[in-house]
């Protein structure tokens, strides 16, 4: 007589629904958990040239991305040190740059950060319009930068940080498998949700609802096959895709917050920030394969585009009933939540909460 393995039983979740609708959590949520992460920015190529500059907002952090003459990727805070002046406007690209030019009173810096001149600011520099007295040493607040995998990445916070291929471990050769380097970025789309971040994070780290809120999606797919599994500080999905499909069946989520989408030879870039409490911001940057068709990135578009919509009629939903005071967590599926419990459980560490026991 044949006796039957006992079910594992459901994961313990990590965070009470307040961990998502209160307001006063958000700014600490930048600085522990966004802060120190290697994030996915940009790819390569929208710096094609020494001083390319781009534009750039992380999780809050005005950022410059640019290339200095040498052609090193570099990251500054865009915030002028004499009264929180700016460089440029939000989503401002600018290519052959020698020098950067706060909009406010017209401080100068070179292209690795550094004050060059503060013109009119004391009598002595008025004419030479060189730097006044006092103010050598000062700049723009730098951040550590890497470029890797075809992809531009920063570090938002303050200090030192770990070498990037330490930080992605074996995650860093399935995004080298992918041939990023070899793409070109097509088209970026940005899409506000209302709901926290984390309630996104969370649908995207589980397949468990794709046959009930993606058609499309799931009649792509050989739902069967469906596995996520660790890798590095993020999670892998992977699955078996039908003839035709244009989901490649690869989907990678790096801690905390950024994801890689394959797409019929390209991907995307999706970046979910938080951008207010209760309010989320998804920033697309598809990328394409030299000369792909247009009807084809058409086509890839509006799978993503629908996939999209349909995620943020569900999680919208979800946080209003987050905010109801009526949702309770039973527990997580050892099947299919792994990947949710492992992220809760780090927002729960990162935050300074005990974690399940």
């Amino acid at each position: 007589m044949s006796t039957v393995p006992p079910l594992p039983p459901p994961l313990r979740p990590a965070l009470p629904a307040a961990a998502y609708t209160d307001p006063a959590r958000l700014p600490a949520e930048r600085a522990r958990l966004f802060g120190p992460a290697w994030a996915p920015v940009g790819h390569a190529a929208e710096l094609p040239g020494p001083g390319s500059l781009r534009a750039h907002r992380h999780a809050g952090w005005p950022l410059i991305l640019l290339r200095d003459e040498a052609g090193t990727f570099r990251c500054f805070g865009d915030v002028c040190p004499h009264r929180g002046g700016y460089v440029l406007d939000p989503d401002e690209a600018l290519e052959g740059q020698a020098r950067l030019r706060c909009r406010v009173h017209g401080w100068r810096f070179d292209l690795r950060g550094r004050l060059t001149a503060s013109p009119g600011f004391c009598a002595e520099a008025d004419a030479a319009r060189a730097l006044s007295p006092g103010l050598e040493g000062c700049g723009l607040p730098a951040r550590p930068a890497a470029e890797a995998h075809g992809l531009l990445w920063v570090w938002a916070a303050e200090g030192p940080a770990p070498a990037l291929a330490d930080w992605l471990g074996p995650l860093g050769p399935a995004l080298e498998a992918r041939g990023l380097a070899a793409l070109r970025p097509r088209r970026r789309a940005r899409h506000r949700l209302a709901c926290d971040w984390k309630v996104y994070v969370e649908n995207y780290l589980e397949g468990y609802h794709i046959p009930h809120a993606h058609p499309a999606l799931a009649a792509e797919l050989h739902l069967p096959g469906y596995r996520v599994r660790p890798l590095g500080p993020g999670w892998l999905h992977e699955a078996p895709t039908r003839p035709g499909a244009k989901s490649e069946g690869f989907w990678a989520w790096i801690w905390p917050a950024a994801a890689l989408n394959a797409y019929d030879g390209g991907a995307s870039l999706e970046r979910i920030q938080p951008a207010g409490p209760g309010l989320t911001e998804i920033d697309y940057l598809y990328l394409a394969p030299e000369g792909q068709p247009e009807a084809d990135f058409e086509a890839t578009l509006a799978l993503s585009a629908r996939t999209t919509a349909e995620d943020q009629a569900l999680c919208e939903r979800v946080m209003q009933n987050l905010q109801s005071g009526l949702a309770q967590q039973v527990g997580l599926s050892p099947r299919h939540e792994g990947a949710v419990a492992d992220f809760q459980a780090r927002v729960a560490a990162g935050m300074g909460a005990p974690g399940p026991t």
